[in-house]
Order: structure tokens, then C-alpha cells, then sequence
């Protein structure tokens, strides 16, 4: 493995009965690397870097308050971090409105994609 791509070089075999793919050609494969146990997704763009560059995100705590964590991301799954500490199960991060808010004030949160039901017409 060469450290300053992140790729990987494997040699494979493989039944092809249908001779799809013909030799010399290249598939590309994406492979599980591993299981994190006890992580987060967070999405990326919940995280900032504080002064020091290190990863932080707002966390609004159970008595509504903004609250500063900071985080140890392990890397990126898509669009999201994927987190090993600093938020929670059940924790609520703040992905919207980031500029809006600080550490210590009272918000009134709402969930994410969770719009209204249209009333029904009876």
C-alpha cells in the first residue's frame, strides 16, 4: 500500500463463466475496510475546526442549550464524518444555522427534514 495515495493493489480470481470481463480489462471494487464499533455518523457539514484545527461541532443539550464539543473524527463515510468521541447516542448536532448560534444560548431545535403533515381535509 502506498501511504501517500490510500490505494491498494489486489489480484483476484474469480469465476466468468458469461467471459465478462475479458482478460486485461479492470472492474472497479469497493471493499469494506473494517468495522467501527461505537461510532457516529455526524455530517460533514455539522463539523467546523476551532483555532487549534481540531474538529468541533454544536451540540443542543437536553435543557435546550448550545453547547461546543469537540470531536475525534476517524474519517469520512460519504457525506458524513464518522465519529469515534465527542458526540452520543441520541446527542442532537446542530447542521443548519451554525452561524446563528454560540455556546451557552437557548435554542428552539427542530429535526431535519422533519416537516409539517398537510392537514387533512375532511
Amino acid at each position: 500500500m502506498k501511504e501517500d495515495t490510500g490505494t491498494i493493489v489486489l489480484r483476484l480470481s474469480f469465476p466468468n463463466p458469461e467471459r465478462f470481463p475479458l482478460p486485461g480489462m479492470y472492474v472497479q471494487v469497493e471493499m469494506p475496510q473494517g468495522v467501527v464499533k461505537n461510532a457516529i455518523l455526524v455530517p460533514q457539514q455539522a463539523v467546523t475546526r476551532n483555532r487549534r484545527g481540531e474538529p468541533i461541532a454544536l451540540i443542543v443539550n437536553a435543557e435546550n442549550v448550545v453547547e461546543q464539543r469537540a470531536l475525534t473524527v476517524l474519517r469520512d463515510h460519504g457525506t458524513d464524518w464518522v465519529v469515534t468521541a465527542g458526540v452520543a447516542d441520541g446527542d442532537r448536532v446542530i447542521v443548519v444555522g451554525l452561524q446563528k448560534t454560540a455556546p451557552g444560548a437557548v435554542v428552539s431545535p427542530q429535526e431535519q427534514g422533519a416537516a409539517e403533515a398537510p392537514a387533512e381535509n375532511n
